[in-house]
């Protein structure tokens, strides 16, 4: 019997948050979940597309989760990162030679300073507000002589393309679960 609770989408940019999301989604029968891996604009497509198809509520992740709230009308509930989430990377960023940075948009980099200084790690942080100011970024990190970008999805895939070494800022259990005021 196919559930008839309340729509709602999570855009999340890469599978492994989706399942997160669908497993933890369970403890909630009143809500029927679904996902859609999609970042940035491809994640705007998807939450507009579900919206008109009857969604209510739509979660996400970053620049993706604000660049959502521009275009749909329902609330958009962001996943947020954790000091767990920056401490799990800041710890294997800790694995390479060499200067390492997180990069990305403000949503992924505003709580890093704070773990960063307890942590007293010496990882560099950059904020973008737009994606296309990647390349240039990434470029000058590289001349600059950084060895590992640890970022959102955009970042990492732009990083490697860049031939860069690079990880990812995963959204742990307790990110997605938070309770939300």
């Amino acid at each position: 019997m196919p559930m008839s609770g309340i729509k709602v989408l999570a855009v999340v940019p890469y599978e492994g948050l989706g399942e997160l999301v669908l497993n933890l989604s369970k403890r909630y029968p009143e809500f029927d979940v679904k996902t859609a891996v999609g970042d940035l604009e491809q994640g705007v497509r998807e939450a507009v597309e579900a919206e008109r198809g009857g969604c209510r509520m739509i979660i996400s992740r970053g620049g993706t989760a604000e660049m959502i709230r521009k275009k749909v009308a329902i609330p958009v509930i962001s996943i947020d990162i954790s000091g767990y989430d920056y401490m799990r990377v800041m710890t294997l960023t800790q694995n390479f030679s060499g200067k390492a940075a997180i990069v990305g948009y403000r949503s992924i980099t505003e709580g890093a300073q704070a773990i960063k200084d307890l942590l007293k790690n010496s990882i560099d942080i950059f904020t973008i507000g737009d994606s296309r100011e990647l390349p240039g970024l990434l470029s000058q990190l590289r001349r600059d002589n950084y060895r590992v970008i640890a970022g959102d999805t955009v970042t990492v895939e732009k990083a490697k393309e860049m031939s860069l070494n690079a990880i990812l800022l995963t959204s742990g259990e307790e990110s997605v679960k938070k309770d939300r005021v």
